[in-house]
């Protein structure tokens, strides 16, 4: 069996009207396949992406088939000259025929997913479906595959319906339909405090939205620059044309065109973006305080002992700053020392601020617990890879207050004497603790109540003894109780309580109430004498 291939020529990539005799050229070329048993027939077809009429293609066909039963010819051939746009949208794209020795014949394109092609079943035109369009950007090639059936026939006494299948491969060609676009947007260009006039801010980039047939991007700064930049028209690099300090603004927005540069480069589709351009302040000053006179990294104050939550130390006068810009000049606060005592503010500063200490936590402040308070203030970078820092020291010498009134060691004190003890003894010892500095730490000791007259403290001691004329007697009275009371140098003071015992002595022999008893005793009957 011979095959025959009808086809015609690609056409150019601009759109003409061929002669006649041009076109018989075409449609005379074709060649003979011999069949290849066990091979699958193909097709290849180019829609072209100029702008060419909706219902032409291009087709290169080759086709191989292999049958079952003896074909008498088989041929294939386009019957008019193709080309497509990639936009097209439905038409003819070519008639396919297969011939059999059967007396009739079917073409259909086999069941697959969904294709944007369809073909008449009965003369072979493979069409591109009606409301669908070839996008070059989306699908740059199509395969479609078409089988073609005979009408059927007995074969070795069984009927049989013979069929060949062959795959059309449409290769779309890319047509100026899509404009440019910027490739990695936003942008975003910085100027730094050296950098010199011709320094290079940014490069922005875009590109042909038509990959397949890209045109050259030609780049244009619209506003936003101010006479302060330039941009190359080929590479897109923007520069600086002026010096930093001169710039009058941190932020500019530079909007910049890409154009497609055609044939007769004349500009075309065209897109617009911003860039941003900051300037940047370096990062080359640390923060730094400040007192009276100038800098300072040790600041100390004298106060008295426990000023009320929330009150301001006022004797301090601090100032701090950084010298830098921006987000290099944005640093926190922070006071270090014993827990939550004080505070500072503010916590966080944008170039200067007034710093502010204020009381946390009254009982921290304690005179009693130390007369001095240090603490160390940080002023640390936030945003910036340095994280410069700085660092002074805060001291707090405290006067003492009269805030402690004495305590005594016990609430009480229990103690005991044996009765006839001389007067002077010693009965125990009372201590009470003013921890107050000066007068006000001294403590003097007092004893009152009933039943204390008998008994005298020292007035620095504390040592309680019975009075040099006092004579105890258990038999009398062994139970007294009286108050101490401790007292500083500002008539603050406490009380605590003593109880004593007087312990009875065998000191009196046993004693009749009278000289003489006379009773009358019955036998076996006790008598109370």
């Amino acid at each position: 069996m011979r095959l025959w291939i009808r086809s015609t020529l690609p056409p150019t990539t601009t759109t003409h009207h061929h002669h006649p005799t041009q076109t018989a050229h075409h449609h005379s070329l074709s060649s003979k396949l011999h069949r290849m048993p066990g091979t699958l027939p193909t097709r290849r077809i180019t829609i072209l992406s100029r702008l060419l009429p909706v219902s032409t293609l291009t087709a290169l066909l080759m086709v191989m088939f292999s049958r079952l039963t003896p074909f008498t010819s088989t041929s294939l051939s386009p019957t008019r000259r193709p080309a497509c746009s990639e936009v097209a949208r439905g038409g003819g794209a070519g008639p396919l025929s297969a011939r059999d020795g059967s007396p009739a014949r079917r073409l259909r394109r086999r069941n697959s997913p969904p294709t944007k092609f369809t073909i008449d079943g009965h003369s072979g035109v493979l069409r591109i479906r009606a409301n669908e369009t070839l996008d070059y950007e989306t699908t740059p090639a199509h395969f479609v595959t078409v089988v073609a059936k005979d009408g059927g026939g007995k074969y070795k006494g069984v009927h049989q319906v013979m069929s060949s299948t062959a795959t059309i491969t449409v290769n779309v060609v890319d047509a100026q339909d899509t404009p440019p676009s910027f490739v990695g947007t936003p942008y975003f260009g910085y100027i730094y405090e050296v950098s010199l006039p011709g320094s290079e801010i940014f490069t922005v980039s875009a590109k042909d939205g038509d990959q397949g047939n890209p045109n050259p991007i030609h780049y244009s700064i619209i506003n936003g620059s101010d006479g302060i930049f330039i941009i190359n028209s080929t590479s897109g690099c923007i520069s600086l044309t002026t010096d930093p300090g001169q710039l009058r603004s941190e932020l500019y927005e530079v909007r910049v065109k890409a154009s497609e540069v055609g044939e007769s480069q004349e500009p075309m589709d065209y897109d617009i973006t911003t860039v941003t351009v900051r300037v940047v302040d370096l990062n080359n000053h640390p923060p730094t305080f400040y007192g009276e006179v100038g800098p300072q990294n040790r600041f100390e104050v004298t106060m008295f002992e426990h000023p009320p939550a929330g009150e301001i130390l006022r004797g301090f006068k601090i100032t701090v700053n950084d010298s830098d810009q921006g987000a290099n000049a944005k640093f926190k606060l922070r006071l270090v020392g014993p827990g939550r005592v004080l505070r500072v503010v503010p916590q966080t500063v944008l170039n200067e601020a007034q710093v502010t200490i204020i009381v946390e936590d009254t009982s921290g402040i304690d005179y009693e617990k130390g007369a001095t308070l240090s603490f160390k203030l940080l002023a640390v970078e936030i945003d910036t890879p340095e994280r410069f820092s700085a660092t002074a020291d805060i001291v707090i010498h405290l006067l003492d207050t009269n805030d402690n009134v004495p305590a005594f060691t016990s609430e009480y004190y229990i103690t005991r004497i044996a009765e006839n003890s001389p007067g002077g003894s010693s009965l125990v010892s009372v201590t009470a603790i003013d921890p107050d500095s000066g007068p006000w730490g001294e403590v003097k000791y007092t004893i009152y109540g009933t039943g204390s007259d008998l008994f005298s403290i020292n007035y620095s001691s504390g040592v309680i003894s019975t009075q040099p004329w006092a004579s105890l007697d258990a038999e009398a009275r062994s139970k007294y109780n009286f108050y101490v009371k401790a007292e500083d140098g500002e008539g603050e003071y406490s009380l605590a309580e003593v109880f004593v015992t007087v312990l009875d002595l065998n000191d009196h022999p046993p004693e009749f109430q009278q000289t003489w008893v006379e009773k009358t005793m019955i036998i076996g009957t006790p008598v109370r004498i």
